[in-house]
């Protein structure tokens, strides 16, 4: 018989889950992450800006597009490239945000 264990955030340890309960009694996923976002139909879908949290890599992109902004880089193109899932899609929505009016709720959220 074998038990899991499992690390939830907001209690700071680890927690023994019996082994007859599925782990989706213990475990959700939010609503933002279990679909493909799709940039035309979610570029006013503030709850998907809400949850995003900008990876060091993510962070880095931002730079190179200030940079190309302000007409410091030699090359303004930029490719985003990984695998399905990884984000590509929400970082451009939150990209998008942060250039767009200031006056906007994507843009509060995003800054």
């Amino acid at each position: 018989m074998s038990t899991t264990v499992a690390r939830i955030p907001d209690a700071g340890v680890p927690m023994v889950l019996p082994p007859d309960t599925p782990l989706s009694q213990h475990i959700s996923i939010a609503a933002g992450f279990s679909r493909s976002i799709n940039l035309e139909r979610d570029r006013d879908a503030i709850e998907l800006l809400q949850g995003y949290v900008p990876t060091s890599r993510a962070l880095a992109a931002l730079e190179q597009i200030v940079d190309g902004l302000e007409g410091h880089a030699a090359s303004r193109a930029l490719a985003l490239i990984g695998p399905y899932g990884s984000g590509k899609s929400v970082f451009a929505l939150f990209a998008g945000a942060l250039l767009g009016p200031p006056e906007t709720a994507s843009r509060r959220i995003a800054v």
